[in-house]
């Protein structure tokens, strides 16, 4: 794959990640502490900053050519997955607000794409640091 293409694919699952990481933060935010949105000004401060630390690790990751953008973007999505399931399992059973299922399942997948994302800069066993995560040459 080009780079042109492999960072494009980088920027575009990083603008999706960084999109509900930042989605995520705002429930969490307005649910837990009652801090609500009331301008987009609102929206546009430590919230935003996933909107563009995603995409440009996304690009970062696709130009090495790596396991470790696959391996990150995989585990932040069964992360991502696995939280909002749990997520709005929990929040449906703490508080039966009707929100509740909904907010938990954001609030959810928000910490299973950071638990995930983290998860995946964590090699293989086998896979030692001297490989770089390189899985193939130039």
């Amino acid at each position: 794959m080009r780079a042109a293409a492999r960072s494009l694919l980088g920027a575009a699952v990083g603008l999706v990640l960084g999109v509900m990481t930042a989605v995520g933060l705002l429930v969490a935010n307005a649910r837990l502490r009652g801090r609500y949105l009331s301008s987009p000004d609102d929206a546009l401060g430590w919230a935003a900053l996933p909107l563009l630390a995603g995409p440009a690790l996304g690009v970062w990751l696709g130009l090495r050519r790596s396991a470790l953008g696959r391996r990150i973007a995989v585990r932040a999505a069964w992360g991502m997955t696995a939280g909002i399931a749990l997520g709005a399992a929990i929040g449906g059973a703490i508080d039966r607000h009707e929100a509740s299922a909904w907010a938990g399942g954001v609030i959810g997948g928000t910490a299973g794409i950071l638990i995930g994302a983290a998860l995946g800069w964590v090699p293989p066993r086998g896979e030692g640091a001297a490989s770089g995560g390189r899985t193939d040459p130039g």
